[in-house]
């Protein structure tokens, strides 16, 4: 046994080793601290209670999705979103989602069927969060034809759930091989609101910090800062994302702004900025969770 355990605690420190290169040979540490320091004071404060809040939530999100199977303890759950989180940012077109059935079988023995299912779930919550909240800033700041895109994403985040609800019991009766991916689905009212909250407060922490953040870097109204940051995440989650979001990080804080029709390149340096900062707090806390003690499951292996 302890041999095992010292080749594990070799394999994880060689693990965040290339972890640290690869960040140096894509941006550059020095680089991604320049331009976080350049921010000033209070941009870096925000974001940091901004990512410390969001995790903290998601890794909430998670446990709740892991239960009554079993149930990790939050500390343990927050470091390996960490570590998957900085795996979407560092892989391109979010193949990094992979990782999160990976770390949990890893982590805590959780079955790969029920860690995808986990993630189907959260990503489905992600998706009602940010159609409601893109549909509700398009009819109050859009066009006329934009404003009708915004009717159909408020509708799709109303529906995205219902959907979810209602046919997860039928698919998983009529394909078995889902029963596990979908047994993550409440099917109780209270527990599927629940979730729900969850997803919204979380996003809701993280968009308000990173918004301020944003409108503190432009002078602007923090809900141009929030919409700002909301295109940022946006473009961070489609499928085109950019190893790092370099260039698309950018590219959605730029639409996010438009309606504000400030000056492509003082917004793009503001979008630079803030990117530098996200990034600088998503590795660091990735390598930190890298280089931490794998926790020994708390609960006995799911069936």
């Amino acid at each position: 046994m302890p041999t095992v355990r010292r080749w594990r605690g070799l394999w994880m420190a060689l693990l965040a080793l290339v972890y640290l290169a690869g960040v140096q040979w894509l941006v550059g540490w020095h680089r991604l601290l320049g331009d976080a320091i350049n921010t000033g004071g209070m941009p870096l404060v925000c974001v940091a209670i901004g990512v410390l809040g969001s995790y903290s939530l998601r890794a909430l999100r998670i446990r709740a999705a892991l239960r009554p199977q079993t149930s990790p303890r939050l500390f343990d759950v927050a470091r390996l979103f960490a570590v998957h989180n900085a795996a979407n940012w560092l892989l391109p077109a979010r193949t990094g989602e992979i990782s999160l059935p990976l770390l949990l079988r890893q982590y805590f023995d959780v079955p790969m069927a029920h860690g995808s299912g986990v993630l189907l779930w959260l990503r489905l919550q992600d998706l009602h969060v940010l159609s409601a909240i893109g549909g509700g800033a398009l009819i109050a700041r859009g066009t006329p034809e934009w404003r009708w895109a915004g009717v159909l994403l408020l509708a799709g985040s109303i529906t995205v759930p219902l959907l979810a609800y209602a046919l997860a019991p039928r698919f998983a009766e009529r394909w078995p091989l889902l029963r596990k991916a979908l047994a993550v689905i409440p099917d109780t009212a209270s527990a599927a609101s629940a979730d729900l909250a969850l997803a919204w407060l979380a996003w809701s922490v993280k968009l308000t910090c990173i918004g301020m953040a944003l409108s503190l870097l432009l002078s602007l109204p923090l809900a141009a800062g929030v919409l700002g940051a909301l295109g940022g995440d946006v473009a961070a989650v489609l499928p085109l994302h950019a190893p790092l979001g370099a260039g698309t990080y950018e590219a959605g804080v730029l639409a996010g702004l438009s309606p504000w029709r400030i000056s492509v390149a003082t917004t793009l340096a503001a979008a630079v900025q803030l990117h530098a900062l996200l990034l600088l707090s998503a590795l660091a806390a990735g390598a930190l969770g890298l280089t931490l003690r794998k926790p020994i499951p708390s609960t006995e292996a799911l069936n």
